[in-house]
């Protein structure tokens, strides 16, 4: 079987940041968030990505343990 190409992975996690509040949404014109949005054009972006919790410090312990 041929080698698969490795992937390079990117996890952004921001408090208090909504998912629409970035440049390339178009959601709000007088927004520049340039870097995002080259990340956002050239990878994945996953506007149905959901948390379980709202809250910082559980919800991070939630991604670091599974």
């Amino acid at each position: 079987m041929p080698k698969k190409k490795a992937r390079n992975v990117i996890f952004i996690l921001t408090d208090d940041h909504r998912f629409d509040y970035m440049g390339f949404t178009g959601k709000v014109p007088w927004l520049e968030t340039p870097n995002m949005d080259k990340l956002a054009s050239e990878g994945a972006y996953l506007p149905n990505a959901f948390v379980t919790t709202s809250l910082c410090s559980p919800s991070r312990a939630s991604i670091l343990t599974g």
